[in-house]
């Protein structure tokens, strides 16, 4: 996920629900902050606790709200409504792909695709970089460090394709929730 205030982290929607189970608003869900990952297997770490403040129900978002107030995390602003990413535009996506941490992977976007998944009609801006199992919920990010997406899936018939919730949905989305303004 991607923290957008002090308290709140957004990430996909698929990431916060239990197996087949729909994710619950108010659900308390356990996490792990970037600095403590390193340390997931050590008994000394403990989870951190947020609960489910909002879904989508248009997208693949969700925003989690930490309980905690002494975690401290870079605030990450997105990418600016009145601007469109646009195709060939570099990005940086951030992730724990596969299971190895602190992955960055660079490519670029090469389409604005409106595409029907899940049920869920959308926009997603299919990013060519080698992203996998891992990044979901995590950011892909401009040259200049704004969120431009939030990923959300890969495309398993051809190597390098994933798929992304734009930051026009995630603007739309985080100024419905007056996370931001």
């Amino acid at each position: 996920g991607v923290c957008v205030s002090q308290l709140d982290i957004l990430t996909a929607k698929h990431c916060v629900k239990d197996d087949d189970e729909p994710a619950q608003i108010g659900k308390l869900i356990p996490f792990r902050t970037v600095f403590e990952q390193e340390k997931q297997y050590s008994n000394k770490i403990r989870p951190h606790y947020a609960f489910l403040l909002a879904i989508d129900p248009k997208s693949d978002l969700a925003i989690i709200r930490t309980i905690e107030t002494n975690i401290s995390h870079p605030i990450i602003s997105v990418y600016p409504e009145d601007k469109v990413p646009w195709p060939g535009m570099s990005v940086f996506i951030v992730g724990h792909t596969s299971g190895l941490e602190y992955t960055l992977c660079t490519g670029i976007i090469s389409n604005n695709r409106n595409m029907e998944i899940n049920e869920i009609g959308d926009k997603f801006l299919q990013i060519s970089a080698p992203i996998w199992k891992g990044n979901s919920g995590g950011g892909a990010f401009s040259i200049n460090g704004q969120l431009v997406g939030i990923a959300s899936l890969v495309f398993t018939k051809a190597p390098n394709i994933g798929f992304f919730i734009p930051s026009s949905s995630i603007n739309k989305f985080l100024k419905q929730e007056a996370i931001i303004d």
